[in-house]
Protein backbone atom coordinates (compact mmCIF):
# COMPACT_ATOMS: atom_id res chain seq x y z
CA UNK A 1 0.00 0.00 0.00
CA UNK A 2 2.55 2.43 0.88
CA UNK A 3 4.36 2.57 -2.82
CA UNK A 4 1.09 2.99 -4.43
CA UNK A 5 0.54 5.87 -1.92
CA UNK A 6 3.99 7.45 -2.49
CA UNK A 7 3.13 7.33 -6.33
CA UNK A 8 -0.14 8.48 -5.66
CA UNK A 9 0.77 11.38 -3.34
CA UNK A 10 3.45 12.82 -5.88
CA UNK A 11 1.45 12.88 -8.25
CA UNK A 12 -0.67 15.01 -6.67
CA UNK A 13 1.73 17.09 -5.29
CA UNK A 14 3.21 17.95 -8.85
CA UNK A 15 -0.22 18.98 -10.19
CA UNK A 16 0.08 21.59 -7.61
CA UNK A 17 3.04 22.55 -8.66
CA UNK A 18 2.57 22.58 -12.18
CA UNK A 19 -0.15 25.00 -11.65
CA UNK A 20 2.20 27.08 -9.38
CA UNK A 21 4.34 26.62 -12.80
CA UNK A 22 1.67 27.97 -15.19
CA UNK A 23 0.90 30.74 -13.02
CA UNK A 24 4.51 32.12 -13.24
CA UNK A 25 4.84 31.00 -17.03
CA UNK A 26 1.78 32.62 -18.36
CA UNK A 27 2.36 36.10 -16.43
CA UNK A 28 6.36 35.90 -17.64
CA UNK A 29 7.24 35.48 -13.80
CA UNK A 30 10.92 33.33 -13.13
CA UNK A 31 11.04 31.80 -9.38
CA UNK A 32 14.18 30.00 -8.23
CA UNK A 33 11.85 27.86 -5.86
CA UNK A 34 8.59 27.42 -5.36
CA UNK A 35 6.93 26.83 -1.97
CA UNK A 36 3.28 25.15 -1.67
CA UNK A 37 1.82 24.96 1.93
CA UNK A 38 -1.10 23.00 2.15
CA UNK A 39 -3.16 23.05 6.08
CA UNK A 40 -5.94 20.86 6.94
CA UNK A 41 -8.06 20.51 9.56
CA UNK A 42 -11.11 19.47 11.21
CA UNK A 43 -13.06 22.13 9.53
CA UNK A 44 -10.93 23.82 6.68
CA UNK A 45 -8.35 23.21 4.04
CA UNK A 46 -5.83 25.68 2.86
CA UNK A 47 -3.13 26.10 0.41
CA UNK A 48 -0.73 28.71 -0.23
CA UNK A 49 2.51 29.45 -2.58
CA UNK A 50 5.15 31.57 -2.24
CA UNK A 51 7.65 31.70 -4.61
CA UNK A 52 11.94 32.88 -3.97
CA UNK A 53 13.81 34.81 -6.63
CA UNK A 54 16.94 36.22 -6.11
CA UNK A 55 17.02 35.34 -2.20
CA UNK A 56 13.62 37.21 -1.84
CA UNK A 57 10.15 35.44 -1.05
CA UNK A 58 7.25 36.78 -2.94
CA UNK A 59 3.73 36.01 -1.73
CA UNK A 60 1.14 35.84 -4.91
CA UNK A 61 -0.33 39.36 -4.39
CA UNK A 62 3.39 40.61 -4.85
CA UNK A 63 3.36 39.59 -8.20
CA UNK A 64 -0.60 38.60 -9.42
CA UNK A 65 -3.47 40.58 -9.17
CA UNK A 66 -6.89 39.30 -7.68
CA UNK A 67 -8.36 37.53 -10.94
CA UNK A 68 -4.51 35.77 -11.43
CA UNK A 69 -4.97 34.82 -7.60
CA UNK A 70 -8.30 33.12 -7.52
CA UNK A 71 -8.02 31.09 -10.76
CA UNK A 72 -4.88 29.64 -9.40
CA UNK A 73 -6.73 28.84 -6.26
CA UNK A 74 -9.85 27.78 -7.95
CA UNK A 75 -7.59 25.28 -10.03
CA UNK A 76 -5.92 24.36 -6.97
CA UNK A 77 -8.88 23.05 -5.19
CA UNK A 78 -9.26 19.90 -6.17
CA UNK A 79 -5.47 18.92 -6.14
CA UNK A 80 -5.32 19.80 -2.81
CA UNK A 81 -8.65 17.80 -2.00
CA UNK A 82 -6.85 14.63 -3.81
CA UNK A 83 -3.73 14.69 -1.70
CA UNK A 84 -5.88 15.21 2.42
CA UNK A 85 -8.17 12.34 0.47
CA UNK A 86 -4.89 10.34 -0.31
CA UNK A 87 -3.17 11.11 3.01
CA UNK A 88 -6.56 10.35 4.64
CA UNK A 89 -7.13 7.19 3.42
CA UNK A 90 -3.41 5.63 4.08
CA UNK A 91 -3.59 7.30 7.65
CA UNK A 92 -6.85 4.65 7.57
CA UNK A 93 -5.19 1.92 5.84
CA UNK A 94 -2.19 2.41 8.08
CA UNK A 95 -4.51 1.58 11.34
CA UNK A 96 -6.02 -1.69 9.94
Amino acid sequence: MLQGFEDAFTDAQARTISLALELLENNKKEADMIYIYIYQSDTQIFFNAFFAKDKKIYLLNDWFDDDQINDFFDCGVEDVDNNVILTMVNAHMSLN
